[in-house]
């Protein structure tokens, strides 16, 4: 009773104090029955709330995560990282001043950072299992049409202006490869975009990287120039630039369209990125690894499927013409 006492008063806090909106929080934290708010909650809900109610008898924080952890999904998944780090964050709230101490000490949890033994790895048959999943890449004609379907003049000039930073992000998505999350973490370094995000899992890995388009589309669209001048999507922190990202393709009727006849995702612009570069350039899977930001290994688990006996054979053309030339000049 006592935690989920709190936990109701740890909804006022993040709804009326710091303006998280109540249907972010209905999704993604939840709580009881409440049709006093908007919108409304008419049954017990939410990711973590859910989770919570499962092991509120827990007598102190590492109880309760002990208990927790086995019960979200399978170890290493999204989900249960979403989760324990939102049943973290209400406990580090709860035994802080920023509720007065309203839990007992005993609750407080792991420090930030510190998740990674809750959360686990994923095993290597889930891995497998990933590493399977198609990725389908988008090609230029319907990167095109999703572009011009996006509603940059129409008479609301709020929604004009958000569909205005809605088709920034994607021609950056598009002209440079980028994981979704990566767009938020963009900076101009020497008149160059650089990628400065960091991967948070395992510790925090890679590093930031210089961006190259090998399309053309950068300078077609200008991307660098309007990036100094043009602002991206806002979206909410506990959404996350990814799901906002898909959220919004879910309301055109372009993409939607195009989605439901090949299969595309919001990552299929960063596949797209992968295609292009294999298929126009005579960069190595090691090089074009290093321009998407990833390991060799992970590109090759990725892509590998892409290369047909007639990628094979003109791959072998290209490598015996770079042979030759070198040849011709000595």
């Amino acid at each position: 009773k006592i935690l989920l006492n709190a936990f109701a008063e740890y909804e006022k806090y993040k709804v009326e104090t710091q303006g998280i909106s109540q249907k972010t929080w209905n999704k993604e934290y939840g709580g009881e029955k409440n049709l006093d708010i908007k919108p409304q909650r008419k049954t017990a809900t939410g990711k973590t709330y859910s989770h919570l109610l499962k092991v509120a008898d827990a007598e102190n924080s590492e109880d309760l995560f002990v208990k927790l952890a086995p019960k979200v999904n399978d170890s290493g998944t999204r989900i249960r990282q979403q989760v324990i780090r939102n049943m973290a964050a209400f406990l580090r709230w709860g035994t802080s001043y920023e509720s007065n101490y309203l839990l007992n000490k005993k609750y407080k949890p792991f420090e930030k950072g510190g998740a990674g033994t809750f959360i686990g790895k994923k095993s290597a048959e889930r891995i497998k299992k990933d590493n399977e999943k198609e990725r389908i890449p988008i090609m230029e004609e319907d990167i095109r049409k999703l572009l011009a379907s996006i509603p940059i003049n129409q008479k609301h000039k709020l929604n004009a202006k958000r569909a205005r930073a809605w088709k920034l992000a994607i021609e950056l998505l598009s002209a440079f490869g980028l994981r979704p999350e990566e767009v938020p973490n963009l900076e101009i370094i020497e008149g160059s975009l650089w990628s400065m995000w960091i991967k948070k899992t395992d510790g925090g890995t890679g590093k930031p990287r210089k961006l190259f388009c090998f399309t053309g589309f950068d300078k077609e669209w200008d991307l660098v120039n309007r990036f100094k001048k043009e602002k991206l999507p806002q979206v909410s922190e506990f959404t996350g630039f990814g799901e906002s990202l898909s959220n919004y393709l879910e309301r055109n009727k372009t993409w939607m369209e195009m989605k439901r006849k090949n299969g595309y995702t919001s990552r299929s612009f960063r596949h797209g990125y992968s295609w292009i570069n294999h298929k126009i350039t005579n960069l190595s899977s090691n090089e074009i690894a290093k321009h998407m930001g990833h390991t060799e290994e992970t590109h090759i688990g990725h892509y590998s499927k892409w290369f047909s006996e007639e990628d094979l054979d003109a791959s072998y053309k290209k490598g015996m013409k770079f042979i030759k030339d070198q040849n011709n000049k000595k």
